[in-house]
C-alpha cells in the first residue's frame, strides 16, 4: 500500500516537473534577471557577451569582404593577362601582316602587271600628253599593238646610286624600249621600308615630220582636222612671176608651207579651197604639194573670146596684121598697146600663110568682176615661099579688163 502510495506521489512530481511555467513563474525569472544585470557583476557579464558577439561579426563580415576583394584581384589579374596577352598577339600578327606587305617585291610585281599584259592605255597615260591634241587615244593604241603584239615584255632591276629610288629597265624582245621607277617614300609605324610607284618612261614613239605646200587660199585637213596657221614656215610664196606692172587689183595668187609633227603617221591629207573644190595633191614621200585650182571651169566661156585675141597679137608681130585692127582688142593706152608699138616686125621674112596649131586656154584667175588673167599656148606655124615651113611655139598671159560689154586686153606677157 505504501509502495503503491509511493508510486502516485511519483507521478504527480513528474507531471507537476513536466507543466511549463506559469505567469507567476515567469516573473519570478525575470526579476531574477534584472536584478542580476542590475548589480556591476551582472552588467560586466552582459556586456562581454555582447562585445564578444560584436567582434565574431566583424570578424566574419572581414572574412566575407576579403574573400570577395581576393576573388576580384585574381579575376582582375586573368583579365589583364587575356587583355595583354591579345594585344601582343594582335601587335604581332599586324606587324607580320605589315612586315610582309612592305615588301619590296609586291609593289614590283603590282607595278610591272600592266607593263608585261602590254597595258597601252597605263602606257598612254606616261606620254608625253600633248601628242594626244592632233592624234587619237585609239591611233596610240593601234600603232603600240603593231610594235608589240607580238614581243615578250621583261624587265631588270638597274643598278643606280639612288638609295631612295629603284629603276627597272623594260625591254621587247631584248630590245631596251623604257624604264620604270619605285621610290621609297616613307616607314611605317613598325619602321618597315614602304615603296610605292614613281612613274615610268617610255622611249618608243619617234616624230615623223611632214610638209605641205598649198595654195594659201586653201584650206589644209590632216586626218579630218584644219590644220591651223600655227604650223605654217613660209608664206607669201607666189604662185607665179609677172613681168607687167600690174594695177593694184592684180594680186598674185601665193602659195604657204607647213611643217608638223605626227607619231602615227597621216590617215588623209586633203587640200580645198576657197569654192570646195579639192586641191590636186601629188605626195612624195613626207611631203605633199597641192596644185592651186584655176577659175577654168567657171570661165571656159571666155575660151573663144581669148584665142581670137592671142591669134591677133601673133598676127601682128608677124607682120599679118596691121595695129589699127590689132588695137580694137586692147584698151586704149594701155601698156598692152604700147608694147606693140615697140615691138619690131622685121624679125621674121616674108611667107605666104600662117596656122594656128594645138591652141590651148586655161589658167584662167579672175581677180575681180571686171578683170581676169588667163593663159594661152599654141604652135605658130609659118610658111615660107622658098624655105620649109617654121613652127614657132607661142604662149602668153593675157589680162582682161571689162569695158562696158567688152572684154578688152589691157597687158600681156610672154610666158
Amino acid at each position: 500500500m505504501q509502495t503503491e502510495q509511493k508510486r502516485i506521489t511519483s507521478k504527480k512530481q513528474t507531471a507537476a516537473a513536466g507543466k511549463k511555467p506559469g505567469k507567476a513563474a515567469h516573473t519570478v525569472q525575470a526579476a531574477k534577471k534584472t536584478r542580476a544585470k542590475a548589480t556591476p557583476a551582472g552588467r560586466r557579464i552582459s556586456e562581454s557577451k555582447k562585445t564578444r558577439k560584436s567582434a565574431a561579426g566583424r570578424k566574419n563580415r572581414r572574412a566575407s569582404t576579403g574573400t570577395a576583394v581576393y576573388y576580384g584581384l585574381m579575376l582582375l589579374a586573368v583579365i589583364a593577362i587575356l587583355g595583354v596577352s591579345m594585344y601582343y598577339v594582335n601587335y604581332f600578327q599586324d606587324s607580320l601582316a605589315a612586315y610582309e606587305a612592305s615588301q619590296i617585291k609586291y609593289v614590283l610585281e603590282q607595278t610591272a602587271k600592266p607593263i608585261v599584259e602590254k597595258n597601252y592605255l597605263m602606257f598612254s597615260q606616261y606620254e608625253d600628253q600633248s601628242i594626244f591634241r592632233y592624234e587619237t587615244l585609239q591611233q596610240y593604241v593601234s600603232y603600240m599593238r603593231g610594235l608589240l603584239d607580238d614581243k615578250e615584255i621583261t624587265y631588270s632591276e638597274h643598278r643606280t646610286n639612288e638609295t631612295d629610288r629603284k629603276t627597272y629597265t623594260i625591254r621587247a624582245d631584248g630590245l631596251r624600249i623604257g624604264e620604270f621607277y619605285l621610290r621609297h617614300t616613307h616607314n611605317d609605324k613598325y619602321n618597315n621600308p614602304i615603296w610605292e610607284a614613281d612613274g615610268m618612261k617610255l622611249e618608243l614613239l619617234q616624230p615623223q615630220t611632214y610638209t605641205i605646200e598649198a595654195p594659201t587660199q586653201s584650206t589644209v585637213y590632216v586626218n579630218g582636222e584644219v590644220l591651223d596657221d600655227m604650223w605654217v614656215i613660209e608664206s607669201d610664196i607666189p604662185e607665179f612671176e609677172i613681168s607687167i606692172d600690174a594695177p593694184a587689183v592684180v594680186t598674185i595668187p601665193t602659195r604657204r608651207v607647213f611643217r608638223f609633227d605626227r607619231y602615227f603617221g597621216l590617215d588623209s591629207v586633203k587640200v580645198v579651197d576657197r569654192y570646195g573644190v579639192e586641191n590636186p595633191l601629188v605626195q612624195d614621200g613626207n611631203h605633199y604639194t597641192a596644185a592651186m585650182n584655176y577659175d577654168d571651169e567657171r570661165m571656159a566661156g571666155f575660151d573663144e573670146r581669148v584665142e581670137e585675141v592671142a591669134k591677133k597679137i601673133s598676127c601682128y608681130m608677124s607682120d599679118d596684121m596691121s595695129l589699127y585692127y590689132t588695137a580694137k582688142d586692147l584698151v586704149k593706152e594701155s601698156p598692152a598697146v604700147k608694147k606693140l608699138e615697140a615691138f619690131d616686125i622685121r624679125w621674121i621674112m616674108s611667107h605666104k600663110d600662117y596656122e594656128f596649131l594645138n591652141m590651148d586656154v586655161s589658167n584662167y584667175l579672175s581677180y575681180s568682176d571686171e578683170i581676169f588673167s588667163v593663159e594661152t599656148r599654141f604652135d605658130f606655124k609659118i610658111i615660107y615661099y622658098t624655105v620649109d615651113p617654121e613652127y614657132y611655139p607661142t604662149a602668153y598671159r593675157l589680162y582682161f579688163q571689162k569695158q562696158g560689154d567688152t572684154w578688152r586686153v589691157f597687158d600681156f606677157e610672154l610666158l
